[in-house]
């Protein structure tokens, strides 16, 4: 696998970006799909029908500025249509990575690694070239937009497992894959803080995390909270989250396993 293969798969689990807008009435384009997709084949595809049924709307020897309306509208129609298809392949696809029983794991590492990457500084390659899988937010046939959680942690490697016995790091990840599958199936959608001890990166990763959109709750893991060596991050950390989402509900795990449950116990989806 690639160091692109891997930034792709990493978006597709954890889209560096917030969830799109949901679409008014549910099938008009918005400006952020569109802006992700120039210069792809998406874009090509819609200017030519567009060219179709202008070509085929000629034909019919109406005036100029009655062309160029009935060219507007179906533009405007069709590009909306087309991004709520593709909007819904994107889900399938992001879904079938975190239900797939191989995928997730073979590359799980790997993905978590670059997330702690994007802590230091260092953006995962393809992280913002191509255009994500959409996020979960807009799930086909969700009468709303699904609510948001943020999950803050440490990622894997930099979690002193000398605390934690018969944990290492290729477990902790499964888990923390397998926790993510059990908050998304609840009806969320999920989106990842991982970061190492360190408050000078922990504090402008968390800041943009929390400016990327509205959360229903925040989840600070067992690994930050529960170690006494690391209480003055715990306690940052949880300032932060006050101050800059001061509705959303706070929410505690003693273990990966119990991630669900304790966002279920302040949030229903």
């Amino acid at each position: 696998m690639t160091a692109r293969d891997s930034g792709d798969l990493l978006q597709r689990l954890t889209p560096a970006r917030g969830p799109l807008p949901p679409q008014r009435w549910g099938f008009l384009p918005t400006e952020q799909f569109w802006r992700l997709a120039a210069r792809t084949p998406i874009l090509f595809g819609l200017w030519f029908v567009t060219g179709f049924f202008h070509d085929w709307l000629r034909s019919f020897g109406l005036p100029w500025w009655q062309n160029g309306l009935g060219c507007l509208v179906f533009t405007a129609v069709w590009a909306g249509l087309v991004e709520r298809w593709r909007r819904q392949y994107f889900i399938r696809c992001r879904m079938r990575a975190l239900s797939s029983p191989e995928e997730p794991r073979r590359v799980a590492a790997r993905s978590l690694t670059c997330l702690s990457g994007q802590a230091n500084g260092v953006t995962a390659p393809g992280d913002r070239a191509t255009l994500p899988a959409m996020s979960t937010e807009n799930h086909p046939g969700d009468a709303a937009p699904r609510k948001r959680v943020l999950i803050v942690g440490l990622a894997p490697k930099f979690v002193d497992f000398s605390q934690f016995p018969g944990l290492d790091e290729a477990k902790l990840t499964a888990r923390l894959q397998a926790a993510e599958q059990a908050v998304v199936a609840a009806g969320f959608d999920v989106t990842w803080c991982l970061t190492d001890v360190a408050w000078e990166r922990v504090e402008p990763l968390l800041r943009e995390r929390l400016a990327a959109g509205e959360f229903a709750a925040i989840m600070i893991g067992a690994g930050i909270r529960m170690p006494p060596p690391l209480l003055l991050l715990f306690e940052r950390i949880v300032n932060l989250v006050h101050e800059a989402a001061p509705r959303a509900r706070l929410c505690f795990n003693t273990s990966p396993e119990t991630t669900a449950a304790a966002v279920l116990r302040w949030v229903r989806p």
